[in-house]
């Protein structure tokens, strides 16, 4: 899975530099951290921590959790120390936000023919226009999932960099 049906990545905390980080430690503090966030439901299994998170949650609009719907992070030890990877859902904000602007599409290219129409234009101009019609939910589709993707993708790590380390 990928680009728009889920995000992945991985951080690595320096075994070195911070010693007292052994995965059951780390795993305990993504427990809290995502207890703190509000998670619907969290869960373990060894060295692994997932979540799942119901449609309609009473957090701020920027709690880190809410572009996803479930998620995992497995720690796992690697050559530079213990790396923290996960796998967050994004399904969920794909679905409402194309749902969404999908009604709104339909809604301006059926007003925008119905309106071509009564004013008795030709054919080509009614599809021409039903066309740009279709192109503005579109461009707002890149832009509304896009920027949310882009955002929950670049808070992530810093996030999870911080609740472990400090």
């Amino acid at each position: 899975m990928a680009f728009p049906l889920s995000i992945a990545g991985s951080i690595v905390i320096d075994t070195h530099i911070y010693p007292e980080l052994i995965p059951s430690v780390i795993v305990g503090r993504l427990q809290d951290l995502l207890s703190e966030a509000k998670a619907s439901e969290v869960f373990v299994d060894g060295d692994t921590v997932g979540f799942t998170n119901r449609f309609i949650r009473m957090v701020s609009s920027w709690n880190i959790l809410v572009p996803f719907d479930s998620g995992r992070f497995a720690v796992v030890p690697g050559a530079d120390g213990l790396e923290v990877r996960y796998l967050l859902s994004t399904r969920r904000l794909l679905r409402a936000i194309t749902m969404m602007l999908g009604g709104f599409g339909a809604i301006m290219v059926a007003v925008t023919i119905v309106t071509d129409i009564a004013d008795a234009s030709g054919a080509s101009e009614v599809a021409q226009d039903g066309l740009g019609a279709a192109a503005l939910p579109a461009i707002l589709w890149l832009w509304v999932f896009g920027l949310n993707y882009l955002i929950a993708r670049t808070r992530m790590p810093s996030w999870l960099k911080n609740g472990l380390i400090y």
